[in-house]
């Protein structure tokens, strides 16, 4: 199931599972050694897939800096990797872009 929530709308376990994710690839996966958390999870609109148990396997972030929305954080478990959730991550964005009217504001 998707969902798109705004940090204040996340519950606890929503918000550990998505952090866990991040975590699981950027840090320790990709070796990436850099503040996973930053101010702009407070204003970002956070869109992921929970599969049928409730786990979260595919996540991004949408925020406006500047004149710019960027997309970013764009990630999906190891386990479904290969499976089309990354396009349909980029589907869900992309509409959610032209339905709110900001489709020049990308970047």
């Amino acid at each position: 199931m998707w969902s798109r929530k705004k940090l204040t709308e996340l519950n606890p376990i929503e918000f550990y599972q998505i952090l866990k994710l991040r975590i699981d690839t950027f840090v320790v996966e990709q070796e990436r050694l850099y503040h996973e958390l930053d101010e702009k999870d407070l204003e970002a609109v956070h869109v992921y897939h929970a599969n049928g148990k409730g786990e979260i396997d595919a996540y991004a972030r949408v925020f406006e800096e500047g004149v710019h929305l960027v997309f970013g954080r764009v990630v999906t478990a190891r386990s479904v990797r290969g499976q089309g959730l990354g396009d349909s991550l980029s589907e869900r964005f992309y509409n959610y872009v032209l339905k709110n009217g900001q489709e020049r504001k990308l970047k």
